[in-house]
């Protein structure tokens, strides 16, 4: 039986720890807002290069998964082929869900 991933939102943020009495910081670290670490040292410290942009994409898998899993279902179970108010509802909130997911990779 597999374990299921940390629930999202997951959030950036500097992870700092000592090591051999010295202070670091990952800056680009990836967190639950729990406070468990997804991904805390892997990002590196290139913030303008692809050290954040890999941060930011870490951040919205949660979002992605969820989108992608209900677009999925909606698809299998015909509502997003429909033309009915539900099928309109379902794909107003799939498209926000990827818009804020989106901006959350991009920004």
């Amino acid at each position: 039986t597999k374990k299921p991933h940390t629930p999202g939102p997951w959030i950036i943020k500097p992870y700092a720890y000592r090591k051999h009495g010295q202070s670091y910081t990952h800056p680009a670290s990836v967190a639950a807002m729990d406070g468990h670490w997804i991904a805390n040292n892997i990002c590196g410290h290139d913030l303008q290069g692809s050290s954040m942009a890999n941060a930011r994409l870490i951040a919205a898998a949660p979002s992605l998964l969820e989108a992608a899993t209900e677009v999925l279902t909606d698809i299998s179970t015909g509502y997003i082929a429909q033309d009915s108010h539900r099928a309109e509802t379902n794909r107003s909130k799939l498209e926000a869900k990827l818009t804020a997911a989106l901006k959350t990779i991009k920004s």
